[in-house]
């Protein structure tokens, strides 16, 4: 056999090392995938993920696509962005397969910091004087097409919350709750004075305390929206509530009702929220999270003081 060549020798080629280290492949590959998620202002990965552990590993991205957008609001109310990923499926092979998430369309870019987070809507749960929780009935249509009875929610068009990990409750400081500077980002005021509005604009109602109950996630199958869970105490005249009729023929829990028929605020007593609000007519799943938290949060500190 003839001696190769001088040509026929392989040449090394500067880089190679390094585009075949494990770790620099990751490294460009998420820097790759979070420039694609910038251009949308979508929240970036601070991982890949690693197969091998068992884990999803995102390979890439296949596609962004926008919905909600038309001619007289021509930005999109969300994003479905697909992914590649790799999964080990434990018998020496692997299987790529497509991961659709949904992400909110307004969400704020994030550092790639472990655990970072925007919360760009939020939950809260509205109280007047430790004795009524203020609800919304509202048409909720094409979805349910018929009337539900939900807590203050919603998302915000753009900011939010940014946390530079998930908190615990007794982390939360509690942003500013001047009625008269509030904005819509301002989680949660802005979405109560927006959902409340009718009553917040009373000079009679201030807010007391604002505390954080819990930082779920919305769904960790398929979307990427963190929806902190809030309650908020209302302060104001104990006589107020009761000048509103009740709540159509429904004498037995005492409800009452202010406000025009297409988005009504519910006075409901919260004895009887606490006992019977899985019969209330709650409409979403967002609303029983919340009253979950919110009255285990209350048995808490029934048991502390």
């Amino acid at each position: 056999m003839k001696p190769a060549r001088k040509k026929d020798l392989p040449v090394p080629v500067p880089g190679d090392e390094e585009r075949h280290d494990q770790k620099e492949m990751w490294g460009r590959r998420l820097r790759r995938i979070n420039k694609r998620l910038a251009e949308f202002g979508l929240p970036l990965l601070h991982t890949l993920g690693n197969h091998l552990d068992g884990e999803d590993e995102v390979k890439a991205i296949l596609g962004v696509h926008g919905y909600g957008e038309s001619e007289d609001h021509p930005d999109p109310y969300f994003y479905i962005v697909t992914y590649l990923c790799i999964r080990h499926d434990g018998k020496e092979k692997t299987k790529e397969h497509t991961y659709a998430v949904l992400m909110n369309a307004k969400h704020t870019p994030l550092s790639t910091e472990m655990g970072s987070v925007a919360a760009t809507g939020a939950v809260c749960i509205t109280t007047y004087n430790d004795e009524w929780m203020v609800c919304i009935e509202q048409h909720r249509g094409p979805t349910c097409q018929d009337w539900t009875i939900e807590i203050p929610r919603g998302y915000v068009p753009e900011g939010g919350l940014v946390f530079g990990r998930l908190p615990i409750p007794n982390d939360f400081v509690a942003v500013d709750m001047d009625l008269n500077v509030i904005r819509t980002c301002d989680l949660p005021i802005g979405i109560v004075k927006n959902e409340l509005g009718s009553l917040l604009a009373r000079s009679v109602i201030t807010p007391e305390r604002l505390t954080l109950l819990s930082l779920p996630w919305e769904n960790t199958g398929n979307s990427s929206n963190v929806t902190p869970i809030f309650h908020l105490g209302l302060r104001g005249d104990p006589e107020f509530v009761l000048k509103f009729p009740l709540y159509g023929k429904d004498e037995k829990w005492g409800r009452r009702v202010l406000g025009p028929p297409q988005q009504r605020l519910v006075f409901i007593p919260l004895r009887c929220m606490e006992d019977e609000y899985m019969r209330m007519g709650i409409g979403s799943l967002h609303c029983v999270a919340a009253l979950n938290y919110y009255f285990t949060y209350v048995r808490v500190l029934r048991r502390v003081t």
